[in-house]
């Protein structure tokens, strides 16, 4: 059994505590994990936060009753996909042909994929080069309006659950088909509860939870591209050859290229 589905499995049926303070910690820990959640149920002490942002009792009550049915349901899931052929981790082919802007996409997907992250890219300002507006300035070729990377950092927060099948060993037809159906179950799953969090929350609690999560983006994103050029070896993309020049526009693309220079570091180690 592979290593994610016994660790998501044994915080499925992990019991949990009756008692108010409890609950709050069974929030924190949510069954779907949310970045900056557990400063709204339990507080922060390096980050400190409005009383009007932490979470109420009857929040906690509404919310904890919410986590344990998500829980039950990923049980279920998890219980599937231990059914599936393990095998040892392979490299997704063809990866290193990719333009950078896909790798960073790829990289973050797979880094953000089980998080739910309640981020507003047309209300954020590091999305300005990403927003709407962008994406149209994209298709009519206009440069100076889009960011290659950003877009790539959105696609990657907003792209759908899925487990890649080199996570496993041969899979069937059938099985492959299975396997994305149950990703398909998980990332509703990822949605729905994210819906709960969006009607619950007031509107100083979610400015508070996407300041929180826009920090957790931007963290991520430089260890999910170091890691991830890393993991490359010897192949090498269009940006570590050199062959693709990158015209910083926005915070994102500092963040991105300094992933990628992180990775040529400790690959000359």
């Amino acid at each position: 059994m592979r290593t994610f589905t016994v660790v998501a499995s044994i915080i499925a049926l992990l019991p949990i505590p009756a008692a108010a303070g409890g609950k709050a910690c069974q929030i924190r820990d949510s069954a779907i994990p949310t970045p900056g959640l557990g400063e709204l149920a339990t507080g922060s002490t390096t980050n400190p936060m409005p009383e009007k942002a932490l979470l109420s009792k009857e929040q906690i009550d509404t919310l904890a009753e919410a986590d344990t049915n998500f829980r039950k349901a990923l049980r279920e899931i998890n219980e599937q996909v231990a059914k599936l052929p393990a095998g040892p981790k392979r490299a997704a082919s063809g990866v290193s042909s990719k333009p950078l802007a896909e790798l960073v996409t790829a990289f973050l997907a797979r880094a953000a994929r089980d998080q739910a992250l309640l981020i507003e890219v047309e209300s954020a300002g590091e999305f300005w080069f990403a927003n709407d507006e962008a994406l149209a300035a994209q298709k009519k070729g206009e440069k100076d309006r889009f960011c290659a990377l950003c877009i790539a950092v959105r696609q990657g927060v907003e792209a759908a659950f899925r487990w890649d099948e080199s996570e496993f060993g041969e899979l069937t037809e059938a099985q492959k088909k299975e396997l994305a159906a149950l990703g398909q179950k998980r990332d509703d799953l990822k949605r729905k509860w994210a819906a709960v969090l969006k009607e619950e929350l007031t509107a100083p609690q979610l400015e508070h939870l996407r300041d929180a999560q826009m920090r957790w983006l931007k963290k991520t994103l430089k260890s999910a591209v170091a890691g991830g050029m890393k993991s490359l070896g010897d192949e090498r993309c269009e940006a570590c050859s050199g062959k693709e020049g990158i015209d910083k526009k926005c915070e994102f693309c500092w963040i991105v290229t300094s992933g990628v220079d992180e990775a040529k570091r400790q690959l000359r180690q």
